[in-house]
């Protein structure tokens, strides 16, 4: 997920579910913030789609403004 350059700037990573991630890098004198989700495939039951966006909205509003 992460190119073999940037491991080493690694300081982070959060898995928020199956289909959440999170990875924060350090690239100079910035904190980074990368977030990965895994998008549900069209059809499945509302509840689901629910339970994936709340979890997805969690996340986002949980990162820190200044990364």
């Amino acid at each position: 997920m992460v190119d073999n350059e940037l491991t080493d700037r690694v300081v982070e990573v959060s898995c928020k579910s199956d289909h959440i991630m999170s990875i924060k890098l350090v690239v100079g004198t910035k904190a980074v913030n990368v977030m990965c989700a895994y998008a549900l495939q069209v059809g499945l039951a509302n509840d689901i789609e629910k339970v994936f966006l709340e979890e997805l909205e969690k996340v986002v509003q949980g990162l820190p403004r200044n990364e």
